[in-house]
């Protein structure tokens, strides 16, 4: 039974200085799932960092306050809050991953009983990969396709679930909310596990193609969707599936709202406006509700 995740940092939740789509979401989700006997999962970052020499505690302690400026810099710390418990370093253990020595380490400082082989380790060095799995430690590769290893961590986060309970509905709502996010889902509820294939309900964005729309042509409207996710494939690909008439009654929507002066900066006479485009990270022109009539 997984108990605790060990994420590494570099080339892993980051490359060249910047976080990796949905990395902090996934941590984040990480700390909301529970294992098969329902307690909390514990999480840390270990990760390897220069060596202190000579090898005292006010060294240890600079070189351990660099680390956080780094993780201050990404945006990451307060995920791994607090950092004495869930961040350590080879700096810490006087040794480099992946020598056991760091990860008994990084359990003494979570203050976890865990053993090893209650561990699911995730970094994408291949070399550290195969010496954690000598120790009997869980896990995956960041980098790589196919069961072992995942490329994005939208996908990546799914299988963390899956490794540590297949069976829970919570771990695979929490996942599926990270990956609704990338795949321009929202409201993911009623999430059901049947089997290898996990089913929800969700509003999905649907594109608005038709000319008669203007410069609002090429909108994205959200519409009430069904997903479906069939675990047995090696990279888990979300299906969705919306009524075979969303589009239509989406854009007759939108020509109501604009024949009624409820798009935008309506005229005062007619209320106030109901709805606004606003554009979304994926740089997609989304309708939005800004209130009610």
């Amino acid at each position: 039974m997984i108990k605790v995740v060990m994420f590494d940092l570099g080339d892993t939740l980051e490359r060249g200085g910047a976080l990796l789509p949905f990395a902090a979401e996934s941590v984040a989700a990480v700390a909301k799932f529970v294992t098969s006997d329902g307690e909390p999962v514990e999480f840390c970052l270990v990760s390897d960092f220069p060596l202190a020499d000579p090898f005292e505690p006010d060294r240890v302690a600079g070189i351990f306050a660099e680390y956080l400026q780094i993780l201050d810099s990404l945006g990451l710390r307060a995920l791994v809050e607090p950092v004495e418990r869930r961040v350590t370093l080879s700096t810490h253990a006087n040794v480099w991953k992946p020598d056991r020595k760091v990860f008994d380490l990084a359990l003494e400082r979570l203050e976890s009983s865990a053993a090893l082989t209650a561990c699911l380790f995730i970094t994408e060095n291949a070399a550290h990969i195969t010496a954690a799995k000598a120790l009997g430690m869980e896990c995956l590769q960041f980098g790589i396709d196919g069961q072992d290893g995942f490329e994005t961590w939208s996908d990546g986060l799914l299988k963390i679930a899956l490794k540590i309970d297949p069976t829970s509905v919570d771990n695979m709502t929490a996942a599926l909310e990270v990956l609704a996010e990338s795949e321009g889902l929202a409201e993911i509820h009623g999430v059901a596990l049947d089997g290898d294939v996990v089913s929800a309900a969700a509003q999905a964005l649907v594109t608005l193609d038709d000319s008669s729309l203007g410069e609002l042509e090429g909108l994205h409207v959200q519409v009430p969707a069904k997903i479906e996710l069939d675990l047995k494939r090696s990279t888990p690909k979300v299906e969705v599936k919306t009524p075979h008439d969303a589009k239509d009654e989406a854009t007759a929507f939108v020509r109501s709202l604009q024949a009624h002066g409820k798009l935008g900066d309506a005229p005062p006479l007619l209320g106030p406006a109901t709805h606004e485009v606003k554009t979304d990270d994926a740089g997609r022109r989304v309708l939005k509700r800004k209130g009610f009539d």
